[in-house]
């Protein structure tokens, strides 16, 4: 009887190493990733610069143009006329 429960429960155990295993590697391969991370170099500044530079670009373009469109718009609605009251 001994037998059958170590026959069905060693798949499982098997299973459930290999899943530890996954899991210290993961965390073995997080660690490594964050100790060789620079949160800031000249090298990664030179790299994102000309990125930030077309975001804001395309943001001061996009304003413009928002801008414009209300400009003409009341523009091309005209002033309000005042009716003249008589007395």
């Amino acid at each position: 009887m001994e037998t059958t429960i170590i026959e069905t429960t060693a798949p499982v155990a098997e299973e459930i190493v290999l899943i530890a295993e996954d899991a210290v590697a993961e965390v073995e391969a997080t660690e490594t990733v964050e100790t060789t991370r620079d949160y800031w170099t000249p090298e990664g500044l030179k790299e994102s610069a000309p990125i930030m530079g077309k975001g804001m670009l395309g943001i001061f373009i996009v304003m413009g143009i928002v801008i414009a469109c209300v400009s003409i718009l009341n523009n091309a609605s005209g002033p309000k006329k005042k009716k003249e009251k008589k007395q």
